[in-house]
């Protein structure tokens, strides 16, 4: 248990942090590309998309 805990000693850097982001990036590919697509969002979403609440980095 004391190992455990002794991980939240620890902290990363900025530079670490943007490395281990970069690594984990995922392709979201069918059907995420597909509602990137203006006609499909426009049937999907009935104009509304805009007004809907989206995480930042899913605009």
């Amino acid at each position: 248990m004391k190992d455990n805990l002794a991980c939240v000693e620890w902290t990363l850097s900025p530079e670490q942090m943007q490395r281990l982001s970069d690594a984990s990036q995922v392709t979201l590919g069918f059907p995420g590309t597909m509602y990137a697509i203006p006609m499909v969002k426009a049937f999907t979403y009935a104009s509304l998309y805009d007004s809907i609440d989206k995480p930042e980095s899913r605009s």
